[in-house]
């Protein structure tokens, strides 16, 4: 997740909005939270939504702002909204988002005091999961990571930065850490949403799609305020019969429809078909090199492909349709590429 610049009314009214209501919690101590509630676990759901929601960076104001739009809607007799939430400079609790109308201050009941936790670390992730769904059990679960993201590289391949303690957690830990706690529950995760920027690469559904059935991100930048959280969690609240791919769309659709940026990219991904894709595009990656123009085809067609935040990432499709479309490609070549791009599909 990137505070990212822009030039228009909207964007800066919204950061001094946010500006000022961090301000006003803090000279007030309207943060403080209630005691932590020992209750046992509530019966069965149908959804719990677990958001890891790691603000212990710069985007400390705008994760204020999250949780109090997660307790505009609140949880529900089929819906659970459990959060991590871990501030910069403050200590992490945990809380089962209730709704208010206090617009002021956090209102939700503590859960459980954290003290200082590393945020940036994979095993923190998979306790938290483990916790939500052991005290919240529900016939689906939705698990969002809120933080900085860095996509997949080899240097840097990263999510959730706490700059308390200066780490994060890596791609291949995602996967580590994800597939511990989906042992714990069981089953697959039914949703799996990373609210940070460019997320959404085949490299990152890859290493999550054993722990996940659908994945939702984004491909580009993603605004410091994330997600429209009361726009897909109302519809869920009204709607607690819908399944992981239905909320998938409804959380795509609300994320455009709010920013109504023409940048902003936010799609959903079926991870049940990674492993078709990932075996076609390794057929064209064994191709390339056994022929020259195929080298300079894709070279070519690499060097035009759409790019979004970060020039390193190509789009797919848009490499997919210009390297196919390119004179020095036939044969079992051109079959290969098509293939990949009807896996794609």
């Amino acid at each position: 997740m990137t505070i990212y610049p822009k030039n228009n009314t909207f964007t800066w009214f919204l950061i001094f909005f946010i500006a000022l209501l961090a301000l006003t919690a803090l000279f007030f101590s309207a943060c403080t939270p209630t005691s932590p509630s020992p209750s046992p676990p509530r019966d069965r759901s149908a959804w719990t939504v677990m958001v890891f929601l790691n603000a212990d960076n710069d985007l400390v104001d705008f994760g204020l702002y999250d949780m109090l739009s997660m307790e505009q809607v609140g949880s529900g007799p089929n819906l659970n909204i459990v959060v991590q939430y871990d501030t910069l400079g403050g200590p992490a609790r945990r809380y089962l988002v209730e709704q208010s109308n206090d617009p002021s201050r956090i209102t939700s009941p503590v859960l459980e005091e954290l003290g200082e936790v590393n945020m940036g670390d994979g095993r923190t992730l998979a306790d938290f999961v483990n916790f939500a769904a052991s005290r919240f059990p529900a016939d689906r679960y939705a698990l969002v990571i809120w933080n900085h993201g860095t996509g997949f590289k080899s240097f840097l391949r990263n999510i959730s930065f706490d700059d308390t303690f200066g780490d994060s957690i890596t791609i291949p830990e995602l996967g580590a850490a994800l597939a511990d706690a989906t042992f714990a529950l069981g089953g697959k995760l039914d949703l799996l949403v990373m609210d940070a920027c460019i997320m959404n690469l085949v490299e990152v559904a890859y290493e999550v799609r054993h722990s996940a059935r659908v994945l939702v991100a984004s491909q580009d930048n993603v605004p410091g305020a994330g997600m429209d959280y009361p726009g897909f969690l109302s519809k869920l609240k009204q709607h607690p019969s819908m399944n992981e791919r239905e909320l998938a769309r409804v959380m795509v659709d609300t994320y455009v429809g709010f920013y109504n940026f023409p940048w902003v990219t936010q799609s959903a991904v079926d991870l049940y078909m990674v492993d078709g894709l990932a075996a076609r595009l390794a057929d064209v990656a064994a191709d390339i090199p056994r022929d020259p123009s195929s080298v300079a085809a894709f070279r070519s067609a690499s060097n035009a492909a759409a790019r979004f935040a970060d020039p390193d990432y190509a789009d797919l499709a848009s490499f997919l349709d210009i390297f196919r479309s390119d004179h020095r490609i036939s044969g079992e070549t051109l079959e290969k590429i098509e293939a990949a791009r009807k896996a794609l599909n």
